[in-house]
This record gives C-alpha cells, structure tokens and sequence, in this order.
C-alpha cells in the first residue's frame, strides 16, 4: 500500500521538488510507494503538478482554519497520513534593530508556528494509528548566523528546538521526527524575501551607507558556487529518508556547502 505524504509549501523551489521526486518513487514491487498530496496558498501554483497525477490541496500555514481543513481533507480522501513534509518558508532580510517587528512577526509564524499548526493538526491521526514520519526542512542558519539574516536564522533556531522536543514526546507513538538542516539550494527564496530591503537602503537607515554589502549579502547563497538545485537538494533528502532501516533519521544534511556552513556553526560558538 501507497504511504500517504502531505508536503507543504509546493509551489516552488524544494516543496515542488520534493512532491515530484516522491510521486515518482516505487517500492520493490513496482508500485508507486508514494500517495503525494501538495500543498499550497493558492492551488493554481501547483496546476502543473495536477496535470502530472499529484493531488493538490489548499493550505496556508499561516491560516489555523486552512490547515485544519486541509488535514481533514487528505485524512478524508486517503483515510490515513504516514507523513507530512513541513517545508513551506520565508525569509526577510535588514538589520535586526531596523526591521518592521510586522515583517518579523510573519517570519515567525510561518517558519515556526506555521510547522506547530500543521504538526498538531495532523499528529492526532499519526498518533491513532500508531505509526507516522514528520519531516521538519530546517537550515544550517539556524547554527551558522549571519548579519542581516537574523530573523530568519533565529526562527530555524526554534524550529530546531521544536523539532528536538516533538522527536521526544512523539517517540512513545511509534512516529519519527526528522530534521533536515538545508544548506544553500538554487530557488527564488532570496529574490521573494528581497522586498523590505528599500527600508534599510535610504538615508534615514543607520546602514544605508553598507547598503551594497547587505544587498550582496541577500544573494550571496544563489552565487554561491557549490549551490545545489532543489531537485538535488529533493534527491538527497529522499535517499536519506529510504535508506533509513525501521525509524526514521533524527537529521538529514542536505544542500549545497550544508556540512560546513554546520562546521563553521559551530565553530562559531
């Protein structure tokens, strides 16, 4: 039989690829070992996806109603869910001591509670049947912090302590909890967060002077030559996912420099 997988966030980048790589996947006997259902805001972005035999459901992370009845809605059609991929994300850009507490505030709720709101809404049925997978994409910023990323690294620093205490408390049911620490993937990620930066780049900032260092710095993940695109980046996760003997692995490192962005994190401490 088919695992059931929900995957977040699929409208690009690494939820699209991995809901891709899934679908495309069969167990020993030929059969497809994945029943994909991808998410997203808006169900147009993932048509394409539809068109290829991947099933599609509307959810916004950042809506508690969205995601309850988007769980409902996979539970319903599949009748169980053996995994969810939480991999939708965002990042913004600037100056921690500049940044709109507004933009911060939508960092955080859906790189942190967006998880926490996706993760108990589907750990209910996980937690039923005894059995299940969550699969948290985390990043190396949450341990290797850079100036000018500082909300979007500290929000990986929670999601990476969440992650930690849901592996503990889920553990008596039977259901893994994988943390993926992603380095630098080939994606639009930089360019969708780059909007807030006209705030940082005009006179009345204390950093308009380093506005080309912080520019550079936004981008510097895509220019960066060992960047892995988000299908290898999928491809990486996937076989660490399979290669997997009975549970599932507490941590997957994936991407592009990922080991020594951790390395460099650690020394840094």
């Amino acid at each position: 039989m088919s695992q059931v997988v929900l995957v977040t966030g699929c409208s690009s980048g690494l939820g699209r690829a991995l809901a891709y790589g899934l679908h495309l996947r069969v167990d020993g006997t030929g059969k497809k070992a994945f029943r994909v259902f991808a998410t997203a805001r808006k169900l147009a972005s993932v048509q394409d996806l539809v068109e290829d035999g991947i099933e599609a459901v509307a959810l916004d992370v950042s809506d508690p109603a969205s995601v309850k009845v988007a769980v409902a809605s996979v539970h319903h059609k599949a009748g169980r869910i053996d995994m969810v991929i939480c991999n939708a994300g965002v990042a913004s850009f600037g100056p921690v001591v500049e940044q709109d507490l507004a933009d911060v505030q939508r960092v955080f709720d859906t790189n942190v509670l967006g998880v926490l709101r996706v993760v108990q809404a589907v750990s209910p049925h996980m937690i039923a049947q005894r059995s299940g997978a969550i699969v948290n994409i985390g990043s190396v910023s949450a341990y290797m912090v850079t100036p000018f990323a500082g909300t979007y690294c500290a929000s990986k620093a929670a999601l990476a302590d969440l992650t930690t205490a849901m592996r503990m408390e889920l553990r008596p049911f039977n259901i893994s909890v994988t943390l993926v620490e992603a380095g630098a993937i080939k994606s639009s990620f930089a360019q969708n967060a780059s909007g807030n930066l006209g705030q940082f780049l005009s006179p009345s900032s204390a950093y308009h002077t380093i506005a080309d260092f912080i520019r550079q710095r936004v981008f510097a993940p895509q220019n960066d030559p060992t960047v892995m695109t988000a299908e290898g980046t999928a491809a990486q996760i996937l076989t660490a996912l399979q290669h997997s003997s009975g549970r599932y692995p507490s941590t997957i490192v994936a991407g592009g420099s990922a080991r020594k962005f951790l390395l460099l994190g650690f020394l840094q401490q």
